[in-house]
């Protein structure tokens, strides 16, 4: 039987549209997936610290002795060999201000003789590498206004010194003893201390971080 040339043409073009209409709906069968994620539940437990943070850290109930003097041992810090303390030979008041943030601020006032200017060891050895020199600052720069108890300046020294390892005097240098009476490891201490000369009203600040 003999077929329109039409009549093919249409034949091919339903073929098509037939072949185009299947695919499509494999096609549409799996984009209408629908696929459902439970959200994951993470459950981070903290693990409570067991010292503060900070270089020097006061557990509770402790006492920690700090020395300004030049030399390298523990607790020992770099001074300058040309502040009032070593070229004064006036009576000089020596104001201590010791401070950790979470607690309030410690304060101590204690009196240096006069005399002739310090001479020891502390005065001429160079202040441990990598500390570089330590100067005056204008103003105390502790910033605290905590109330809670927990810090306290237990003594300090400026002259007649001796050490506890030996029990034998040492050349002259402040010595702070600083104690924590709170429950909790106390770190980020700062002390700032002033050498003030009445006679000739001169004050001069140093602050350190622990």
């Amino acid at each position: 039987m003999k077929h329109s040339k039409n009549t093919i043409l249409n034949g091919l073009t339903l073929a098509a549209i037939g072949l185009t209409v299947a695919v499509a709906s494999g096609c549409g069968g799996a984009a209408s997936t629908t696929a459902s994620s439970t959200p994951a539940t993470t459950t981070t437990t903290a693990t409570p610290a067991t010292s503060a943070p900070g270089g020097f850290t006061l557990q509770p109930g402790a006492t920690r002795v700090v020395h300004f003097d030049n030399t390298v041992a523990t607790d020992h810090y770099p001074v300058n060999k040309y502040s009032l303390y070593y070229t004064d030979k006036n009576a000089l008041v020596v104001d201590v201000t010791a401070s950790s943030p979470t607690v309030k601020v410690a304060t101590f006032t204690v009196t240096k003789s006069a005399g002739g200017a310090e001479a020891g060891v502390e005065s001429t050895t160079a202040p441990p590498s990598g500390t570089g020199q330590v100067l005056p600052v204008a103003k105390n720069p502790i910033s605290n206004t905590s109330t809670a108890p927990g810090l306290t300046i237990t003594k300090v020294l400026v002259e007649n010194n001796i050490s506890p390892d030996t029990g034998k005097a040492v050349g002259d240098h402040l010595e702070i003893a600083l104690k924590n009476t709170s429950t909790k490891p106390l770190g980020h201490i700062a002390i700032y201390y002033t050498f003030s000369d009445k006679a000739t009203a001169t004050t001069e600040g140093y602050y350190a971080k622990l």
